[in-house]
């Protein structure tokens, strides 16, 4: 254009490559490098992982935008004639899931930890069950998951999050009855009540009768003899407790006395037969007809008549 006065100068052009970085996610990375430029021929350091973040993933490399390649942590480049923009290669990171019976007792059947669960991934709980005397297991609790508390039962399953996961066993106090047995007597099985694993249980007296047989203590079985009598004290186990009455059979004797005659066995003290080891509702044994001169036998009571 007529109104440019074009001049020309002498001067020092300096050609410098850079090497820049992208996370190559929408995801939110901490510790990125920033740009640097390195001398034209001269050697480039890439950056390595220290400090570089992502919140379930892992970085494990750095891909050439412009050629595709990849190129690894830490690595030079050399010479450097171009520039570089490097974008971050990640892997998802793995996380162990561990257990813990969350009690002093003995348990059994714990399961081991899984290894190495990549992060998102479905973890499965173990579907085995483990075993505290007096317990029963309700689950796996754990505030590992999203930061609440979360309790899943064996065999389920939850999303793996960016940290190592440990699940405690829930675990709930077994609740069995205490029931009574007449074993024979007059009464229906009841229930006295209800006690946890351990506790103390104070034994029941007798509610129930029974004619003809004393009542002597308590059995754990319809045969097993006494093992408590009323008042004792007993740990509950973790089963349901029956004790059965235990009882003794009684026998009786019965003795025929004839008044008003005048031999030994008619004097009214002498007895004049004797049955002896009668149980309840046995039939009654009876003697013959006791004879005296002058008199007929008219039977027999159990008041004494006067003479």
């Amino acid at each position: 254009a007529e109104n440019y006065d074009i001049q020309t100068a002498e001067g020092t052009l300096t050609v410098r490559p850079r090497v820049t970085y992208s996370p190559n996610t929408a995801d939110v990375v901490l510790g990125i490098p920033a740009m640097a430029w390195y001398d034209y021929l001269g050697s480039a350091t890439v950056a390595d992982a220290t400090g570089i973040t992502r919140t379930g993933y892992v970085l494990t490399g750095w891909q050439d935008r412009n050629t595709g390649a990849t190129i690894a942590l830490g690595a030079t480049i050399s010479p450097i004639n171009r520039n570089y923009d490097l974008l971050a290669v990640w892997t998802l990171d793995v996380f162990d899931t561990a257990f813990d019976d969350n009690t002093v007792d003995a348990v059994t059947n714990m399961p081991g930890s899984i290894l190495n669960s990549a992060y998102t991934s479905t973890v499965a709980l173990p579907a085995q069950v483990p075993a505290r005397a007096g317990y029963n297991f309700m689950g796996w609790r754990t505030t590992d998951i999203d930061g609440t508390t979360t309790t899943i039962a064996a065999g389920g399953t939850f999303v793996m999050p960016a940290k190592d996961v440990t699940f405690y066993a829930v675990w709930q106090i077994i609740i069995s009855p205490v029931q009574y047995a007449a074993n024979g007597g007059l009464g229906a099985t009841y229930v006295e009540g209800y006690y946890p694993t351990f506790g103390n249980v104070t034994v029941d007296g007798n509610n129930f009768r029974r004619t003809g047989y004393t009542f002597l203590g308590w059995g754990t079985g319809v045969n097993s003899g006494v093992v408590y009598t009323p008042g004792d004290v007993f740990v509950m186990p973790a089963t349901p407790v029956t004790l059965y009455a235990q009882w003794r059979q009684e026998f009786y004797t019965v003795r025929y006395v004839v008044t008003g005659g005048t031999t030994d066995e008619l004097d009214g003290t002498t007895p004049y037969a004797v049955y002896e080891n009668l149980a309840y509702n046995a039939a009654m044994p009876v003697p013959d007809d006791p004879a005296e001169e002058g008199y007929v036998f008219d039977g027999w009571t159990t008041a004494v008549p006067a003479r």
